[in-house]
């Protein structure tokens, strides 16, 4: 092979190299943003008096941080008017489970393996879905952002708590 092949070739193999970055710098920025929106939503809802209003902003500015199009539209229709509140939790669990537990790599979260209330009830459902959305976000998002957006919703849950009533 000639010194013209051999440099066009690397020509080519550099402007492909520059396509992919910039790339990458695309969706970086693009999940910086979604990142940002989340954590703006969040803690928005945090002063809404209303927890279903508060539910469909957290929903609308959070859903697309996931991936997988099943989970996200299962977000959305979870918080959806038409969606009875008692089957919320169900839909966004019967949906991201179903999206993302086959492609997990084991060991999987347990809500892969038990995605139903039982055992346990809503409390303990409550914590395989958070262990599960910790792995979904790492996995989406990496582990710094998906931080910012659980510390985020830790900080917004625990101004909630504090809001109640004792």
């Amino acid at each position: 092979m000639g010194r013209p092949v051999r440099a066009r070739r690397l020509r080519v193999a550099t402007a492909c190299i520059a396509v992919a970055l910039g790339a990458c710098s695309h969706d970086d920025a693009a999940t910086d943003a979604a990142v940002g929106t989340c954590t703006s939503g969040l803690r928005a809802s945090s002063d809404q008096s209303d927890p279903t209003t508060a539910g469909r902003s957290v929903a609308i500015a959070c859903a697309p941080l996931y991936r997988e199009r099943a989970c996200r539209e299962g977000y959305l229709r979870a918080w959806d008017e038409q969606t009875d509140p008692a089957s919320r939790i169900r839909t966004l669990v019967d949906a991201c489970s179903e999206a993302y537990c086959p492609k997990l790599p084991e060991p999987k979260p347990a809500l892969c393996a038990q995605p139903s209330a039982e055992p346990g009830g809503f409390a303990a459902l409550s914590e395989r879905w958070q262990e599960f959305q910790r792995v979904v976000l790492v996995r989406d998002l990496g582990a710094a952002r998906a931080e910012t957006v659980l510390a985020t919703m830790k900080e917004v849950a625990a101004k909630r708590a504090a809001a109640l009533p004792r």
